[in-house]
């Protein structure tokens, strides 16, 4: 989410999973990512369990990373601390803020995939009164 693209991304899902099992991290040089945020995520994206942030002290790591450092998590808890973007809606349904990308999808085609899809229509006579 700091750039704009997951890491590993590639639009061929088989190719980005092996980029995830096998490639190195690393972060776009045109977008300043501070030392804290790559810390952060390097950690998180650590493929060893056992030093995955987390693994030691679970929730206290997180909150205890210096990219968290200017985060009082005490008025987090309490719900006093307001979010520093909230977008104005025109209502519940309103997706002005997403990309159209997204919004004009096939949301069958998205949830279900283009293959299952056609195998349903094909096989749509069968379950005519299940």
């Amino acid at each position: 989410m700091l750039c704009g693209i997951p890491p590993f991304y590639n639009e061929n899902l088989e190719r980005m999973y092996e980029l995830i099992k096998l490639s190195e991290l690393r972060f776009p040089k045109k977008i300043k990512i501070s030392s804290e945020a790559q810390d952060i995520i390097t950690k998180f994206l650590d493929r060893n369990q056992s030093t995955r942030l987390g693994s030691k002290q679970g929730l206290a790591e997180f909150k205890n990373h210096p990219f968290f450092s200017k985060i009082d998590f005490d008025l987090v808890y309490q719900k006093k601390i307001n979010a520093p973007f909230v977008p104005e809606l025109a209502g519940k349904a309103d997706v002005r803020n997403f990309d159209e990308e997204f919004t004009n999808e096939n949301i069958e085609q998205s949830l279900i995939g283009q293959k299952n899809l056609d195998m349903i229509k094909k096989n749509n006579d069968k379950f005519k009164d299940f």
